[in-house]
């Protein structure tokens, strides 16, 4: 990808700090290396003040960010992928679980995720179901949801919408957010 680090602080010390700013527009990249340092015309001495400055024709591979650190930069809100009933075929009555696994493109964290909604589209029209239990495990949450007394008899899913709840949020490791 490319790009330049800046010198924040260090001087008179053993370590010295630089701050990489991700250029606007670039994509997830697995792996932040530095390749080379660049004095800009400063000379680094080393700490007993002899007059040899110091200098760097190769990293150490030992302080290269790919060798040591985990580093991942990433631009990609997570998404829903799928949806799915994870029950078992067949008829429920009142009191029954059905079981639903919803599947997100990345591992994320979720705040509030009992404030999590599923919509039932059904050959009779919509039903809203509040889940009575919702487990989060890396990239899937799981719905449990009860079968209330009323709910209306042969209705199976056809099709499943995700609710977003304002209070809830949605990241993955790096901040992004589902939308």
């Amino acid at each position: 990808a490319g790009g330049t680090a800046e010198y924040k602080i260090g001087s008179g010390t053993t370590t010295h700090e630089y701050e990489y700013t991700v250029p606007v527009g670039t994509t997830d990249i697995d792996k932040l290396s530095v390749t080379g340092i660049n004095a800009n015309g400063a000379k680094w001495y080393d700490s007993a003040v002899t007059g040899n400055s110091v200098t760097f024709d190769k990293i150490p591979s030992d302080s290269n960010l790919d060798d040591t650190r985990n580093i991942r930069i990433d631009r990609t809100a997570p998404r829903v992928n799928t949806i799915t009933v994870v029950s078992a075929k067949g008829s429920y009555k009142a009191g029954d679980t059905i079981m639903f696994l919803m599947e997100f493109t990345e591992g994320v964290k979720i705040t509030n995720p009992s404030d999590l909604k599923l919509q039932f589209k059904h050959k009779n029209g919509n039903i809203e179901v509040k889940t009575t239990k919702t487990t989060e495990s890396g990239s899937y949450v799981l719905f449990e949801y009860t079968i209330a007394d009323g709910d209306a008899e042969g209705n199976t899913p056809e099709t499943l919408q995700f609710d977003k709840i304002i209070s809830t949020t949605i990241e993955d490791a790096a901040g992004n957010s589902l939308t």
